[in-house]
């Protein structure tokens, strides 16, 4: 069997029951620039009609940091199996491409993966080293590769029955949300999705937040220490004034301490904050990481 290119969904009509399949539709991109994750939000819109009966459906297909999913917009009850290639159709002179290109969906892989492509533009910069905003845009790059991260580690655990319910239970904006029983009647994994929807909604460079969100669910806070913390979240305002107010602090006297050296700082805290939360909760992560068939 060949290599699958483009993606496909299929479902069941819901008038006659017939398999209703399509594919080689347009899958929506993610704003990976918005200020809040559930903001860059992407869908596209797929219209369906089932071979048999001709009833027609429009499927919507939402992106949501690269996660893909597909839902009826007519009747969201109706299971949608969306198949998406994993990767590419590359030939043999595009594979450096396809390797720069390539996004692993484990979050601590998809991290080291983007650090090692970070590393590698930063040994090719040159003449860009000598410029302020290179080392503004190497900060923002760091921070946004370490909000991914903390969100998309924190999804992949909640799907643990007991990390969700301790989340849902301490974290009272979480556990102040209200759905009526018909809710939970028609989709027996309601409470699974809004919980990873109402992560996706949080904003991940806000680290006291994090932290609740990180002792709430694995009873632990995810900082080395309180002094790694304190200066990332210096590193968080220095963030806010280069996406708000292009380098420059409140008093509009530019930020001189994002240099080369500053760089280095940020990337080894974010990096031992990662690196602590696969170690400090291995046991629950070992429980959702895909083991290797070999």
């Amino acid at each position: 069997m060949g290599l699958q290119t483009s993606p496909s969904l299929s479902f069941e009509c819901s008038r006659c029951g017939e398999l209703t399949e399509v594919d080689g539709f347009d899958l929506p991109g993610y704003d990976y620039s918005a200020e809040v994750h559930s903001e860059g939000r992407g869908t596209e819109d797929v219209d369906v009609e089932c071979p048999t009966c001709h009833k027609t459906y429009t499927v919507e297909i939402s992106n949501m940091l690269g996660q893909y999913d597909a839902e009826v917009v007519e009747d969201a009850s109706i299971t949608v199996d969306l198949d998406v290639p994993s990767m590419p159709d590359y030939d043999d002179y595009d594979y450096d491409e396809y390797l720069k290109s390539y996004v692993p969906k484990e979050p601590f892989e998809r991290y080291e993966h983007s650090l090692e492509l970070l590393d590698e533009m930063l040994k090719n910069a040159g003449v860009l080293l000598r410029y302020p905003m290179f080392h503004r845009m190497m900060l923002l790059q760091h921070v946004a590769m370490m909000e991914a991260y903390l969100c998309d580690r924190l999804i992949t655990l909640v799907a643990i029955d007991e990390v969700r319910k301790n989340l849902i239970l301490g974290y009272p904006s979480l556990s102040q949300q209200i759905y009526p029983m018909s809710a939970f009647a028609g989709n027996s994994n309601l409470m699974n999705e809004k919980t990873v929807s109402f992560l996706k909604g949080q904003l991940y460079h806000e680290l006291d937040e994090v932290e609740k969100l990180y002792v709430a669910a694995l009873g632990g806070t995810p900082f080395v220490d309180e002094a790694s913390m304190t200066f990332l979240k210096a590193a968080m305002i220095n963030r806010h004034h280069c996406v708000h107010r292009d380098g420059k602090d409140n008093d509009g006297v530019v930020l001189e301490e994002v240099d080369a050296a500053y760089i280095v700082d940020v990337r080894k805290n974010i990096g031992e904050l990662v690196n602590n939360i696969e170690s400090k909760f291995s046991t629950e992560i070992a429980q959702v990481v895909p083991k290797l068939p070999f």
